[in-house]
């Protein structure tokens, strides 16, 4: 190319050149027919580099970038990416030239980055074009199911790698029956969980978790998780007989099979009976008379099998063989008993006093093994007895005895009080004893205790600080027995001030002064009271007075 320029003019811009090119320019002066030696250099064009950059299916660990490549040659192409305002270097990919895109992995989730892209050829490049991104929020990892019962699911998963706010649980029957959503906020720890409750027994639910930040959501991490099977409730033995025991449970929630029936005789016999699923009812046959056997039921689904309802059941007749007694007081007893094989319709529960003065009987239904007994008296040896009525056979009555402890004192009361005495009244018990054990400790010190005769019902204590209050405990003793004790509480008098003496007397005043009280006192009341019948009147705070003139100085 060659350009014929005005002599004005000291620079030039050339067009038309191709990118990446080395070029040689001649600068030559004219004049007339002359021509000057010419001043020369080389120039290279620079190269164009990649244009139209783009980042399309952005997941949570992967990124695909495309661009377009330069006209002129490359010897390869440049990519670099990395965080946005990260403190690392950036990661840099040196391809080959004709490459026009590429696949950016192992990348972090929740995170923005920045990428670009520039040709080399001979060592040098071109300007870089540049993009951002951000990846997706990754999906938590690892669901599992921890524990399982008829109507809960307890799950837990692996956190999500992207730093997120929470957790949205989607669940649903796989009919689509039961649909839920619940949010579980994250877990400081590797992991989260939540447990899915009022669910369906024996049923499969799917299962779906997603991370969530802000108004982004991951894809939803899913499993199908199922529900235990329903436990066959209120399982009892309505008959027996010397070969056979009859059952009765009641129906199961959700989806069953069948149901397993097991039977152990006390002998280590095991028998298994498969009872259809809409019958809650079965009689064992053929069983040794005379035998216990431990039975269990359970449902069945598959390979999924309930928790198993366990009773005790009996060939013929168990009777009840012992009566057991428990809380023994001076009125009162708790009496109870193992139940009978097959179950009794009433018992008669009898109670009756040595002398035969103090007898009572009580018909209690059949389900109860335990029954209180009040109103007795004390100190009293009674005998108490349990009959068993299936139908109309009653059972030979079962007997215990028990004496009842002393009733303890009653009704004290305190009927005087002065700074260091106290008298207490009460009312003597019904059972016989030895003497009267009394204590009584203020808040302040330790607790002292005195004997009384067992023909007394009022006492005096003595010694007592002024202005305080005692809790006093009273109860009887007979050998080594003791009742219970009664209670009360009692605040003594103030004591008064002492030795009150007058000094430095004039005609016109005098000085009084005493010993103020053991007790703590907000304030002392003077009474000066004249010959000729005057009267004055103060509240004083000091133990020092000054009378002068008629009036308390």
């Amino acid at each position: 190319m060659t350009a014929q320029l005005p002599s004005t003019i000291t620079s030039f811009h050339q067009t038309g050149l191709r990118p990446g090119e080395e070029y040689t320019v001649n600068l030559v002066a004219l004049r007339d027919q002359g021509r000057s030696q010419p001043v020369s250099a080389t120039v290279t064009t620079l190269i164009d580099g990649p244009t139209q950059l783009i980042v399309r299916d952005v997941s949570d660990s992967v990124a695909f970038v495309e661009w377009t490549n330069p006209k002129a040659k490359m010897d390869q192409i440049v990519l670099r990416y990395g965080l946005v305002g990260g403190d690392r270097p950036k990661t840099t990919f040196r391809l080959q030239p004709t490459l026009s895109q590429y696949s950016l992995q192992m990348l972090r989730p929740g995170s923005r980055y920045e990428v670009s892209i520039s040709g080399v050829r001979k060592g040098n490049e071109s300007g870089t074009i540049s993009t951002e991104f951000s990846t997706e929020i990754d999906a938590p990892k690892n669901l599992r199911v921890l524990s399982k019962f008829s109507t809960t699911l307890e799950l837990e998963w692996d956190n999500s790698e992207a730093e997120v706010e929470g957790y949205q649980v989607v669940y649903s029957t796989l009919a689509g029956d039961q649909y839920e959503k619940v949010i579980v906020p994250l877990n400081d720890g590797p992991t989260s969980k939540t447990t899915l409750t009022n669910l369906l027994p024996g049923t499969e639910y799917g299962i779906g978790i997603s991370a969530m930040l802000g108004t982004n959501q991951s894809f939803p991490a899913t499993m199908n998780a199922r529900t235990g099977l329903d436990v066959p409730m209120d399982l009892t033995v309505t008959a027996s007989t010397d070969n056979t025991i009859t059952l009765l449970w009641g129906v199961v929630q959700g989806p069953i099979d069948h149901y397993m029936v097991t039977y152990t005789s006390s002998s280590g016999l095991t028998t298994e009976v498969t009872i259809p699923k809409d019958v809650t009812t079965t009689t064992l046959n053929d069983l040794e008379p005379g035998t216990e056997y431990t039975i269990t039921v359970a449902a069945q689904r598959g390979r999924q099998q309930s928790t198993a309802a366990t009773i005790d059941g009996f060939t013929g007749f168990r009777p009840i063989i012992a009566l057991y007694l428990s809380d023994v007081t001076w009125d009162s007893v708790t009496v109870a008993w193992s139940a009978p094989a097959p179950p009794a319709d009433l018992y008669t529960l009898t109670y009756s006093s040595e002398d035969g003065t103090d007898t009572s009987k009580v018909t209690l239904d059949g389900s109860k093994t335990r029954s209180s007994i009040k109103g007795l008296l004390p100190s009293t040896e009674y005998t108490v007895s349990l009959i068993t009525i299936h139908g109309e056979v009653k059972s030979e009555a079962v007997t215990a005895t028990l004496t009842t402890g002393m009733d303890p004192p009653k009704e004290m009361t305190v009927s005087y009080a002065t700074e260091d005495s106290v008298i207490i009244s009460w009312l003597r018990p019904f059972a016989p004893f030895d003497y009267y054990k009394m204590s009584y400790q203020s808040a302040r010190g330790t607790v002292d205790s005195v004997v009384i005769d067992n023909d007394v019902t009022n006492y005096t204590l003595s010694s007592l600080h002024p202005a305080t209050e005692y809790e006093i405990n009273l109860n009887v003793v007979r050998g080594s027995q003791e009742s219970k004790s009664i209670t009360t509480r009692v605040f003594t008098a103030m004591d008064m001030p002492m030795e009150l003496t007058a000094l430095n007397i004039t005609p016109q005043g005098a000085l009084l002064r005493w010993n103020p009280p053991l007790s703590s006192v907000d304030n002392y009341v003077f009474t000066l009271t004249c010959y000729q019948g005057r009267w004055i009147y103060c509240l004083l705070t000091d133990p020092f007075l000054r009378y002068r003139g008629g009036a308390v100085v």
